[in-house]
């Protein structure tokens, strides 16, 4: 698995689309959780959820570090 120093950090723009995506998955885990407070929660809504924190872990991640978690760095092509 490649090391940070073996990766090339990711610029300032794709940082700032990454804080957007986090922002907008912030707002989606919220409205979800609302509305399965009034409404109760389906199983639907846990893969929702689960799916949803997924994407906005990896971006802010991205956002805050520039560089992918590393779970995601086999996906850099490096050995």
């Amino acid at each position: 698995m490649p090391r940070n120093d073996q990766i090339k950090k990711l610029g300032f723009l794709y940082r700032v689309l990454c804080g957007l995506i986090t922002f907008f998955c912030l707002l989606a885990l919220i409205a979800i959780l609302a509305f399965g407070r009034d409404e109760g929660i389906h199983a639907q809504m846990l893969i929702f959820v689960a799916v949803i924190g997924l994407l906005f872990h990896i971006s802010l991640v991205v956002m805050l570090t520039g560089y992918p978690p590393s779970y995601l760095k086999w996906a850099s092509g490096k050995k």
